[in-house]
């Protein structure tokens, strides 16, 4: 994505950053073997961050990364809490207040044992 997209907002080619050899991710360890790719996805996104933070899988299913119904439900079943209804198109739009929060997502922190 070039830099004018990003500060526009614009999202890019929503299967930018997906490895062509990827079919669908099925594991933590899918997306832990992905992990650089993920991340750049999510860096890509102006408030990608926060949009990945708040639905992981509706973030990545968007961009065009498959996700199998199993890890979504692994993913959702370790979720501390669940955000509430229509957050994450506020976020989309930049009319969360947490858009006004500059974050950086760095690491998956997937543990050995699960991926």
């Amino acid at each position: 994505m070039r830099e004018g997209d990003k500060a526009a907002g614009g999202g890019g080619s929503p299967l930018s950053g997906r490895p062509a050899a990827i079919q669908e991710l099925r594991t933590l360890g899918d997306m832990a073997n992905h992990e650089a790719a993920l991340l750049e996805l999510v860096a890509a996104d102006r408030f990608g961050a926060q949009l990945f933070l708040c639905d992981p899988i509706r973030f990545l299913r968007e961009r065009g990364w498959p996700v199998n119904q199993a890890l979504a439900a692994d993913v959702e079943g370790r979720r501390k809490s669940v955000p509430e209804r229509g957050r994450y198109e506020r976020i989309a739009q930049g009319k969360d207040p947490l858009c006004s929060v500059d974050l950086n997502v760095r690491r998956l922190a997937i543990p050995k044992e699960l991926g």
